[in-house]
């Protein structure tokens, strides 16, 4: 009889998720591939069906959509031997094949698949971002606007690319800062004088918004940040605000770390969208050239700006290159988080710590609240600087090079697991 995970100790439930996910990987893989072999030999008319997403359908109760991102990736998958034997061996996930198909070429399999098997999913597309697709090129842009005729309601659905799609999201973050700095109240004299809509906004901008509110009334989230993209429920309001300053004036618009297109560009000359990883750096060239857009340029070990122990809180030039280097998000491994984030000193400044960007790492609040407690250590490396290094209850570990991506250290998951068991 199956022992329920309600009776686990800890360690026993913690170990029984490891070894489960790494088993549940190796099935996922086998099946995958054997229905690939299963659609390669034409099996599924032998079996009393026309194709094999119906006997998928009826056989095993996936939704249509599931059926044929199966054989998709089943299909792929078979061409690369070293991928699959990776995901065979429960090394690398389900989601990090998927995204690894999107790249996987035979001179680069055996990269990128090393790759996958050090970094977090999150860590995966970011080391990715920029490269060229191998897979067929994504449908081109469209955006189709619907009005009722009876009740004059307007429906609207599209696909932007990630160039288009980082300015919508830009627009949409401006909007949303602007409904709450008010803005529309501002004298339209100063609107149309350059110089005091610049000191406008300097002045607004002082004051910075990082509010986590639910209303008592209804329960809604009305958090909001100046990192990231508006939240989800801020988002009708964030598009009513762009309506409304379309309509009215296009000028009343803040300079927030939400609000940019930002490009990095390393040394090599690797670009690409921090915000959205998957953008080809071809696809950039026109963004670059003819739009409104922050660049930043990377050196290999990163941005260095000094300020001593003359202030406690950052500047603005360094949110700018910390989050820069840590890709527009929380720096701790396997962690997306794009909004309110945090500046952390890995030496604290109450024992000594300086302002400095060596000594600074974004962290989102929540893996803040995890390395204040010390669930989690962050620490510089004392024989090298360059090294960063966090530490995970369990064992498992992951070293920053340069601020560079963080790789895990030793093996994966369940193997970290039963090591330390």
């Amino acid at each position: 009889m199956t022992t329920l995970p309600a009776s686990l100790t800890d360690t026993a439930l913690v170990s029984t998720l490891a070894d489960s996910h790494e088993e549940m990987t190796r099935s996922k893989a086998l099946f995958l591939l054997a229905l690939a072999e299963f659609h390669a030999r034409g099996l599924a008319r032998d079996h009393g069906a026309p194709n094999t997403v119906i006997w998928l359908l009826r056989h095993c109760d996936v939704r249509e959509s599931t059926a044929f991102e199966y054989l998709r990736v089943g299909t792929q998958l078979s061409a690369f031997e070293l991928a699959a034997q990776a995901f065979l061996a429960g090394r690398v996930s389900y989601s990090k094949i998927r995204v690894l198909l999107r790249h996987l070429t035979a001179d680069n399999e055996p990269e990128l698949v090393a790759l996958a098997g050090q970094m977090t999913l999150r860590e995966l597309e970011q080391a990715l971002a920029g490269r060229e697709n191998a897979a067929p090129a994504p449908p081109a842009d469209r955006f189709r606007v619907i009005v009722d005729d009876e009740t004059g309601w307007v429906r609207f659905h599209g696909e932007l690319n990630p160039v288009l799609g980082a300015e919508l999201l830009a627009a949409l973050k401006i909007a949303e800062l602007a409904n709450l700095r008010d803005l529309a109240d501002i004298d339209p004299a100063v609107l149309d004088d350059a110089e005091r809509l610049d000191a406008a906004l300097a002045e607004a901008e002082d004051t910075p918004v990082e509010v986590e509110a639910v209303d008592e009334a209804t329960g809604v989230d009305l958090s909001t940040t100046n990192f990231g993209v508006p939240t989800r429920n801020a988002l009708l309001s964030a598009l009513t605000g762009m309506i409304q300053m379309t309509r009215s004036r296009p000028t009343n618009k803040l300079r927030t770390p939400g609000a940019q297109v930002n490009l990095t560009v390393t040394e090599d000359g690797h670009a690409y969208l921090p915000t959205q990883p998957a953008a080809p750096a071809s696809a950039l060239v026109a963004a670059v050239l003819g739009g409104e857009i922050r660049a930043h340029l990377l050196d290999e070990k990163g941005v260095h700006l000094t300020l001593g122990r003359g202030r406690r809180l950052v500047s603005d030039g360094q949110v700018r290159a910390l989050m820069t280097r840590w890709n527009h998000q929380c720096a701790m491994p396997g962690c997306n988080h794009t909004r309110f984030l945090e500046f952390h000193h890995l030496h604290e400044w109450s024992a000594g710590g300086p302002t400095d960007l060596w000594n600074l790492v974004p962290l989102c609040s929540a893996c803040h609240a995890l390395v204040t407690v010390g669930r989690v250590r962050v620490e510089i490396d004392p024989a090298d600087t360059g090294l960063m290094r966090f530490r995970f209850p369990g064992g498992h570990s992951f070293v920053s090079r340069n601020r560079g991506t963080p790789i895990r250290l030793g093996t994966h998951f369940a193997a970290a697991h039963r090591a330390a068991a």
